[in-house]
């Protein structure tokens, strides 16, 4: 009961319909306080009925969907914080700033550029959307999935959020540094192949593989966070 209640706690959709009430309300709107919201939700908790309604369904989310919100929440980042932000923000301040390209023919400070521009908004996009009230990014809301703690299935905290983000995007670290290390590829007159950039799909199988091979279909970055992925089962399932 006490991992139910922390899962409902967190929720900010339990309507008064769904806890066997008339109208569809939001709990929270009927209940004032935080500790007359917690008494209703446990005094619904002993009933059967709920937990077949409203807890069970909740499952380990299948990791076909997982991959498929995960690709909708890349190209969002890559829209958003690579095309959008750099043309109308960063490159415009890049130059009143900076002013001459040569400052990005280092290997260094093109890394520092992309960390900063590129890759925290990222991170951030991803830490903050899974520790919201929704544990869900736009990508996992659209397949109606949700990253929970794996202890309580209650909201992560905002280090875990930070730890799954950073961890589930090491990849795109990796691709990033065998881009502009030693030397950026658009300026190395011959860059040749970099083995680094082989790293970067390994990892994404490896954690594909991986949340196969765990009983709660956790990746490297759930196992890291100490999360799981649930998933809204339909009536029909």
């Amino acid at each position: 009961m006490e991992a139910s209640l922390g899962f409902l706690r967190t929720r900010p959709d339990v309507t008064v319909s769904q806890l066997g009430g008339g109208k569809c309300v939001p709990l929270r709107r009927v209940c004032r306080t935080a500790e007359a919201y917690e008494a209703r939700i446990a005094s619904f908790l002993d009933r059967p009925y709920l937990n077949q309604s409203l807890l069970i369904r909740m499952k380990t989310a299948p990791i076909s969907r997982r991959i498929l919100a995960y690709l909708i929440d890349s190209l969002i980042a890559f829209l958003v914080f690579v095309l959008v932000a750099q043309l109308l923000v960063f490159v415009p301040l890049r130059h009143l700033l900076i002013g001459s390209e040569d400052w990005f023919r280092s290997g260094w400070n093109a890394q520092v550029y992309t960390l900063l521009t590129m890759s925290l908004p990222t991170w951030l996009y991803f830490a903050l959307a899974e520790f919201s009230p929704w544990g869900a990014t736009l990508g996992k809301r659209l397949f109606k999935l949700r990253t929970v703690t794996q202890a309580t299935q209650g909201t992560m905290t905002l280090l875990q959020s930070l730890a799954h983000a950073m961890v589930k995007l090491l990849p795109w670290e990796v691709a990033h540094l065998a881009n502009n290390l030693p030397a950026p590829m658009w300026y190395d007159p011959d860059p040749g192949f970099r083995i680094a950039f082989l790293l970067a799909p390994l990892l994404v199988s490896g954690y594909i593989a991986l949340a196969f091979l765990t009983k709660e279909r956790q990746s490297l970055h759930d196992l890291a966070a100490q999360t799981i992925v649930l998933s809204a089962v339909s009536k029909q399932e």
